[in-house]
């Protein structure tokens, strides 16, 4: 995982969650590092930009 993303989880425990429930549920998600740094947004539809 990349610095900044571990910083942004660390300083949002409820996003932290959101991520780690997401790669549990969702085994393509999990497979694709590249594609989850270019996903724009998490379900809950908060920007990650």
């Amino acid at each position: 995982m990349e610095p900044m993303a571990r910083k942004i989880l660390t300083e949002d425990p409820a996003l932290k969650v959101e991520f780690e429930e997401k790669l549990k549920d969702d085994k393509t998600f999990a497979k694709a590092p590249p594609r989850r740094a270019c996903n724009g947004s998490t379900s809950a539809g908060r920007s990650t930009m």
